[in-house]
């Protein structure tokens, strides 16, 4: 999946992605009102596949409703984030191309993450998720 494609998911599912200079933060998504926003800090991106990580990740906190709640001490921040980084991981890394990609000599976390245009930790993260292999 594509930068492209990633947008046309928001725009169809009314997700509004602005850019917002941020102190501390590249990027990050909240919902107010059932209404789910994504800021990113444009100026802090310093790659298309970055931009491209990033953008799935915080797509995948609002596809999924993965927010945090500081008023419920049951809610972990982990489950959160991994629920965003599986959705971004199906979508731009789905199971069988990624497969199809390994078989076809691509064995190395770089050349899979060149390939899928992604950052390394996505690639990580879709090998345990996936595979259970941990690098």
């Amino acid at each position: 999946m594509n930068l492209e494609k990633l947008l046309d998911i928001a725009e169809n599912d009314g997700i509004g992605i602005h850019d917002f200079p941020m102190k501390n933060n590249i990027a990050l998504s909240v919902r107010v009102d059932g209404e789910c926003d994504i800021a990113i800090d444009f100026s802090k991106t310093k790659s298309n596949s970055e931009l491209k990580s990033l953008l799935a990740h915080e797509l995948g906190h609002c596809e999924t409703m993965s927010f945090y709640n500081r008023d419920n001490y049951l809610d972990i921040a982990s489950k959160q984030e991994y629920r965003a980084n599986s959705w971004a991981v199906k979508a731009l890394l789905p199971r069988g191309a990624f497969l199809r990609a390994i078989y076809s000599g691509y064995n190395e976390v770089w050349k899979l993450s060149e390939h899928f245009n992604v950052e390394p930790h996505m690639v990580v993260f879709a090998l345990k998720f996936y595979f259970g292999i941990e690098v």
